[in-house]
């Protein structure tokens, strides 16, 4: 692909990921229900987390395009998200949900609302490096096939990813 590591045309996405919104367990759960909702219960809530991955980057260009992100930096707590909801030290925290889904002490109230949704993708790839290993390269597309097959779709959702 673009940066020589893997077969061309080998790439196969075989599931997506939500970001999501948690607070304490037992905390009030703010309006989500869309942009606007969104947007003042960030700016309500005392302290927010996000993490530092891909969904932490789209959080902070949208808290600049907001114009708040200057006056959100002193309530700011930077990840483990889970952990620091469930402790009480975000009052609001935003992650994937597949890291969210099931950690003790919080409560997740849900997706981004949909004109703010932000959804990674993720794939995967057969390496040049088996190339010449028919063995390897078998068994690695077996695995991509299933990661992206129905049969693991159950197992997605349990763990807060899909693919549809």
């Amino acid at each position: 692909m673009v940066s020589g590591h893997l077969q061309p045309n080998s790439r196969q996405d075989w599931v997506r990921s939500p970001v999501a919104v948690a607070v304490p367990e037992g905390a009030p759960h703010p309006d989500l229900a869309n942009e606007a909702a969104l947007k003042a219960a960030v700016l309500a809530s005392p302290t927010l987390s996000y993490s530092t991955g891909p969904s932490g980057v789209y959080l902070e260009q949208l808290f600049a395009r907001w114009g708040v992100a200057e006056a959100l930096k002193s309530r700011l707590v930077v990840a483990p998200v889970a952990s620091l909801v469930a402790s009480g030290q975000a009052a609001l925290g935003f992650q994937q949900l597949s890291e969210l889904i099931g950690f003790a002490g919080i409560d997740v109230l849900g997706t981004l609302p949909e004109d703010v949704a932000f959804i990674t993708t993720f794939s995967g790839g057969i390496p040049l490096a088996i190339a010449d290993d028919a063995h390897r390269l078998m068994a690695v597309q077996g695995f991509l096939n299933y990661l992206a097959s129905a049969g693991a779709e159950d197992l997605k959702r349990k763990h807060g990813m899909y693919w549809n």
